[in-house]
């Protein structure tokens, strides 16, 4: 065998599979594994009580799991018979095909996060919290399953609860205590944690900080949850365990966020938005609510010189706007609204003219957005930064806002646009924009998606500029002679990179990957787009500056 002691445990050569049974004697093996197990109660009896269910795994990560495994392994070869080389790559295996019967499987929700997580934005308390004293993760680059929405408090109870049960049965042991997140691999094959375990529906990112919209077993209606920076209190306000009057700045794991509702019992959320610094939540019979820094109105309140966030408890429902909300969407410092009757509305920074309003100034109290959309139905707007995209129900494109990377410059050569205009593509129908902080991209219904403007366009490293619209090959996305009919159906955009998730629920993404915000390894700009690994079908994306979260649907 080649390779560490640890990688030995896992891997055994075809050679040595013919030779166990002069290596390992069966009775051997069954005095070895009597033995190990044997060590493992007396060293629980001779210890202290546990009084923890860390205990128990200390001892067993440290004495006997790597032995079990390995004797495990070998069992399971050596009762092989002997086959020469030639017959073991030539033997014929049967295939077997399952199909479920309708209705019989519920495919389950499943939540994936990677890039930046120092400050808790991804919702998983070991990268900051190390059981197993590693050190804390700043950042992780490929995806990494989070476990809100995945793993509910009742089933860990009941296993903590079992715990010596699960570790005196030797089966259990082996099949599944291989390594130090043994308990997630027992709650998956069981199937306990499918019950009461939140399902969440919607996903938000903000910088440092994400939102999610879930239910689960307590809260039967779609409820905000959030975690990361909460400095603005964006997350709302969390009493801190020292000081109770001042709020929790930084949320390792999803905690739900409070809101003033008249009839909590009644009340959902529809939707939810995160810029910079703050958040906004829509609901579906008590209008729309926003948290966090107000430094330029993007909350829909007025402004209070200095205010101090930290003591600050403010939920503040937004007067002004239509009861029945369809989009909302943040850019850095204003938020926008669209309701069912197509109609868009603004308020907080316009020093870039993303509010539409024909000047540069920043507003607190929403207003109606018109110019060219007056007489449009706008069915979708998007705005990574500044640079603001509308499409209406005809596939047509309106923009808005900061172009000094000529995002607009087919309409006007001036650095910002302070009205809607209609963007002239000649591409046929859109049927999704995404406008990043220095480029944008729309996806057409014909499948094809175009991209311009400044930045990692994914058109590889020397196309980083493009003043109008360019095509994107099919093939990057997945599309070949073996799989024509496969094409982009949704896109999104961050502040420098784009995700596209193809008819297959194949999720491609390239762009600025400077804490792995891409998914795919690595650290580095990737220029074109790559698949990221994600075993499930991607439903949703959301772009953070820095992290990324995908909300999938998996038959596990």
């Amino acid at each position: 065998m080649h390779g560490t002691d640890e990688q030995n445990l896992f891997y055994v050569t075809r050679s040595e599979v013919q030779t166990l049974p002069d290596v390992y004697s069966v009775q051997q093996r069954h005095f070895e594994y009597a033995d190990l197990v044997g060590k493992m109660h007396a060293m629980m009896r001779s210890s202290k009580p546990a009084s923890t269910f860390s205990a128990y795994i200390d001892v067993f990560m440290a004495t006997v799991s790597p032995r079990l495994l390995r004797i495990s392994k070998l069992f399971r070869l050596s009762s092989r018979p002997s086959t020469s080389k030639h017959e073991w790559e030539s033997e014929d295996m049967p295939i077997y095909e399952y199909v479920p019967e309708k209705g019989k499987h519920r495919r389950k929700s499943r939540l994936y996060g990677w890039g930046y997580a120092a400050t808790g934005e991804l919702g998983i308390k070991e990268f900051l919290c190390p059981t197993y004293h590693e050190a804390p993760l700043e950042f992780t680059h490929k995806p990494c399953i989070i476990p809100f929405g995945d793993i509910h408090p009742v089933t860990l109870l009941i296993l903590i609860h079992c715990r010596p049960f699960l570790l005196s049965v030797h089966h259990w042991a082996v099949t599944f205590c291989s390594n130090r997140l043994w308990l997630s691999l027992i709650l998956r094959f069981l199937k306990l944690h499918q019950k009461g375990a939140p399902f969440v529906s919607s996903i938000a990112c903000g910088v440092g900080y994400s939102v999610f919209i879930a239910k689960g077993s307590t809260n039967k209606l779609p409820t905000a949850y959030g975690t990361g920076v909460n400095v603005y209190h964006q997350l709302g306000f969390h009493p801190h365990n020292i000081s109770p009057e001042q709020g929790v700045q930084y949320l390792i794991e999803p905690r739900q966020i409070s809101l003033p509702l008249r009839f909590p019992d009644s009340t959902k959320v529809t939707h939810v938005a995160c810029g910079k610094a703050h958040t906004v939540i829509a609901t579906d019979n008590e209008g729309v609510y926003s948290l966090g820094s107000n430094e330029y109105g993007q909350c829909g309140r007025s402004i209070i010189e200095n205010e101090d966030y930290t003591r600050s408890s403010i939920s503040h429902k937004i007067d002004g706007l239509p009861s029945d909300v369809t989009e909302v969407v943040c850019g850095m410092d204003h938020t926008i609204i669209v309701d069912t009757n197509g109609k868009v509305y603004t308020f907080g920074c316009g020093l870039d003219g993303q509010l539409g309003y024909k000047s540069s100034w920043s507003n607190w109290q929403p207003t109606l957005v018109e110019g060219d959309i007056k007489n449009e139905r706008i069915v979708q707007v998007s705005c990574g930064a500044d640079s603001v995209l509308a499409l209406s129900d005809k596939g047509e494109v309106f923009c808005w806002g900061n172009s000094e990377c000529r995002q607009f410059g087919s309409v006007t050569t001036d650095m910002q646009v302070f009205e809607p205009r209609h963007l002239n593509l000649k591409i046929g129908p859109v049927r999704q924009v995404a406008s990043g902080g220095s480029s944008c991209a729309v996806l057409t219904e014909s499948g094809h998606i175009y991209a311009w403007g400044y930045g990692p366009l994914g058109l590889g490293p020397e196309q980083l500029f493009k003043g109008s619209r360019t095509l994107l090959p099919p093939p990057l996305f997945g599309a070949n002679e073996f799989r024509e009919n496969i094409y982009p159906q949704r896109l999104f955009a961050g502040l420098m990179h784009y995700a596209v998730i193809n008819s297959k629920g194949e999720l491609y993404m390239w762009g600025r990957n400077k804490f792995g915000n891409l998914g795919l390894g690595h650290a580095r700009y990737q220029y074109f787009p790559f698949k990221v690994s994600v075993n499930c079908d991607v439903r949703q994306v959301a772009i953070g500056p820095y992290h990324t979260l995908a909300r999938c649907q998996t038959w596990l």
